[in-house]
């Protein structure tokens, strides 16, 4: 398409070149600057001359010493669905970091010039797409490297439905969860498999996928930062957009409890979908599933502070061949064959016995023992109230429920009160004085405890700082008592500071 540019005084020297083929050179400034035979391709992998037309973007060889820190350095627009290979020199010591943000892989075919080898990093765009590639920075190689050129080629037809481009990736961290975090960028990893890592920024790998994941073509990533597991403050965590409809996984520590509100609030549905964790007999990731339309798709913070996750969750994205599809249910499959409880099967897929399988758009279907009840839950909920303390109560000019409060009292009150939102109070710090607590000590890193003020009870957490600030403890304070009411009744939520017991001197004999 048009829109070639970039960021340096030469790039309006690159040319687009179609019909490439065996025999033309990859660089615009091939003659003049490498010699007659330089940049001239001799071979082409099979997964290139495969797909028919081959269109070429020829760089200059001259801009291999731009900065990897230039991530924008060349733009284009594709015209069409198109997979797009960055050439790279294989005799880099480490290809640059914007090839795994931008969510290129590497593959293991390989183009061959007369004077050099080349590996193929591929990814697909959506038909619109805005293309960005960042600087080669030869200066970084211990070898001499040339700079990359550009391949593209359109998907085969019976594919073209299959592909998924994710892009836009975005992380909403306050201040102290960048500290925390430590800069880690998330990225996108396409056609996720067994052994791929999971986290932008841990070497932890994924041990196993279930079959019916194992089956899809494409299976996306988006990597997400374990760094984050803590993070509790912007609604909207991770943004990210589709190019079609989708599936959107997102897998949950086990070990939270509860699993974040927003999974429910916005749509997700438990499945029987689990992917093991690194230490499997201690905690497994389960899958919560959404069809998702083409667009923008917003994920929540994933509250480890505060429901006991220890890793962060992970994302995956499924491309939907039949999003319109209203399955009532669909039987999952398992390793062995064996259908399993009803949840989300093989993902617009084939099971075993050659049905096809999918997943319900607007809902319905049986997801599990205990989404039937939802409605039921939801309703408990609203009806929860909390019991205000005197203060409070009296600065709304809501009556107090006590146990000595007559009938026609408590019915006023919950009048007064409704089924209406949860109100979240300060503690009475005015009112109970504003005195420092107990010392405490934060050399015990990686811990967690409580402190007692006049009024109140605090959770706190040490931890400290990654790399270079290791030297710089965070101190967590957070709410250590959270009530959650799932009865349908209503609770009075009192709370007590009981004295702690005086010891008496002993009596003189």
């Amino acid at each position: 398409g048009d829109g070639i540019g970039g960021d340096t005084k030469r790039s309006y020297a690159y040319r687009m070149k179609t019909d490439f083929a065996v025999g033309d050179c990859a660089y615009v400034d091939g003659p003049e600057v490498l010699g007659p035979d330089g940049g001239v391709v001799t071979e082409l992998p099979e997964v290139l001359t495969s797909r028919g037309q081959l269109v070429a973007i020829t760089t200059l060889d001259a801009d291999k010493h731009v900065s990897w820190a230039v991530e924008d350095h060349l733009k284009f627009l594709v015209s069409c669905d198109a997979h797009v290979y960055v050439c790279y020199d294989a005799h880099a010591r480490k290809p640059a970091p914007w090839l795994k943000h931008a969510g290129f892989r590497g593959t293991s075919s390989r183009v061959r010039t007369r004077d050099g080898v080349y590996a193929l990093h591929a990814r697909f765009f959506a038909k619109g797409s805005l293309v960005r590639l960042g600087g080669a920075e030869a200066k970084r190689q211990v070898k001499a490297v040339r700079n990359y050129f550009v391949l593209m080629t359109t998907p085969p037809p019976h594919s073209r439905d299959r592909e998924l481009a994710v892009d836009n990736i975005v992380v909403e961290r306050s201040m102290a969860e960048q500290a925390v975090a430590g800069g880690a960028r998330p990225s996108l990893l396409p056609r996720f498999a067994t052994g791929d890592p999971m986290y932008c920024d841990r070497d932890y790998v994924c041990p196993e996928l279930p079959r019916a994941l194992r089956e899809q073509p494409n299976l996306v990533a988006v990597l997400t930062a374990q760094s984050d597991k803590r993070s509790f403050t912007a609604p909207c965590f991770t943004r990210f957009t589709l190019s079609r409809a989708a599936f959107v996984l997102v897998g949950v520590d086990s070990r939270a409890s509860p699993v974040p509100e927003w999974l429910q609030r916005d749509g997700f549905s438990r499945t029987d979908l689990e992917i093991p964790g690194t230490e499997p007999e201690e905690y497994r990731y389960h899958l919560h599933a959404k069809l998702c339309g083409r667009g923008p798709v917003e994920l929540g913070p994933n509250l480890g502070l505060f429901n006991g996750a220890k890793r962060m969750y992970i994302v995956l994205c499924c491309p939907a061949e039949n999003p319109t599809a209203s399955a009532a249910s669909w039987s999952a499959s398992t390793d062995s064959g064996a259908p399993a409880s009803p949840a989300l099967a093989a993902l617009g897929g084939g099971g075993p016995g050659g049905g096809t399988a999918g997943l319900s758009a607007g809902g319905g279907g049986d997801w599990g023992p205990n989404l039937g009840q939802e409605a039921d839950e939801a309703a408990a909920r609203a009806r929860a109230t909390a019991h205000f303390w005197e203060h409070s109560a009296a600065a709304l000019g809501l009556p107090l429920v006590d146990s000595s409060s007559s009938s026609e009292n408590q019915a006023a009150a919950e009048a007064a009160l409704g089924d209406g939102p949860i109100l979240e109070l300060a503690p009475p710090l005015d009112q109970e004085g504003r005195r420092w607590s107990q010392r405490f000590s934060v050399d015990a890193i990686n811990t967690v405890g409580e402190v007692e003020t006049a009024c109140a009870v605090f959770g706190v957490a040490f931890s400290p700082l990654p790399g270079v600030f290791n030297r710089t403890k965070v101190v967590t304070v957070y709410p250590r008592f959270i009530v959650q009411n799932t009865l349908p009744v209503h609770l009075e939520v009192l709370p007590l500071a009981l004295p702690k017991p005086k010891t008496r001197a002993a009596a003189p004999p």
